[in-house]
């Protein structure tokens, strides 16, 4: 790789060397997994359910395959320590602290369909991520670097964006260096 190019396109990802800060904490845990069993909200295999809370909590399911259901439950967390104690749970027990939470949170009576779907998850397949964002200066450019995808947005996987900004920014920059 030559330093000297006179363009770099970064599309890297969220470990991305050419991203000029480190990714942040979103100050979000988001809890998911799926589960072989179809959510009674869901009413077609294209639609998506979603729930929020007062406090911030946040809920959501649709359709992964016949048959099947993802859902995915993000809460706000209100420090680094708070975040990894998601991390020091063993997977039962990470799964009985979401149970408590959903069961006692103050989200609309629709919260057990959830709580159904999570009782029917095997605790071995729950994964735990920590949302994270970029931290980029809002007008951020220099001459010859052009941020895309997660390089430029490092959306987390459970917005399920990421492929959406790469290509508008793949078609942004095609616009730009027509």
């Amino acid at each position: 790789i030559s330093l000297s190019s006179k363009l770099w396109v970064a599309a890297d990802g969220k470990a991305s060397l050419f991203r000029p800060t480190p990714l942040v904490s979103n100050k979000r845990i988001n809890i998911k997994a799926v589960v072989p069993q179809l959510a009674p909200l869901l009413n077609a295999s294209t639609s998506t359910y979603s729930l929020f809370s007062s406090t911030g909590l946040a809920c959501f399911l649709g359709p992964a395959g016949p048959g099947w259901t993802y859902w995915a439950i993000s809460i706000p967390v209100a420090s680094e320590q708070e975040e990894q104690t998601y991390f020091a749970f063993d997977q039962e027990s990470l799964k009985a602290h979401l149970l408590s939470s959903l069961s006692s949170s103050s989200l609309p009576a629709e919260r057990q369909v959830y709580i159904s779907l999570i009782q029917a998850t095997a605790a071995s397949s729950i994964l735990v991520q920590a949302s994270s964002q970029a931290a980029l200066p809002p007008r951020f450019f220099d001459q010859n670097r052009v941020l895309v995808g997660d390089a430029a947005h490092a959306m987390n996987a459970s917005y399920g964006q990421a492929v959406s900004f790469s290509l508008e920014d793949a078609a942004t920059l095609a616009h730009c260096l027509k």
